[in-house]
């Protein structure tokens, strides 16, 4: 599979606690799931209601440090990152 931002060729890897693939641009170091573990925007929006888009919310830091456990051993040496979608707050670039 190709990466959705470079285009350049992805390493598909396979998450051992979710059991989900996902694929790793080495290039630009994007990271996504396989197209056939996409929720529908249903299940999106019942995952997306369980917190408030807000830094001091408990549940939206777990939801951002589950994102900082899985990809950080992943690029070790993150140098700069795009949070695209991330809401109002500045809380993952804080917890970085």
């Amino acid at each position: 599979m190709n990466c959705h931002i470079c285009t350049k060729e992805c390493k598909s890897f396979i998450d051992e606690k979710s059991k989900i693939i996902y694929f790793h641009c080495k290039s630009c170091q994007y990271i996504f799931k396989a197209p056939k573990y996409y929720q529908d925007f249903s299940e999106q929006k019942l995952r997306y209601n369980l917190h408030q888009n807000h830094a001091k919310d408990l549940h939206y830091q777990a939801y951002f440090q589950r994102f900082i456990d899985f990809v950080l051993p992943l690029v070790p040496q993150v140098k700069t990152a795009l949070d695209f979608g991330c809401g109002s707050s500045s809380l993952l670039a804080s917890m970085l």
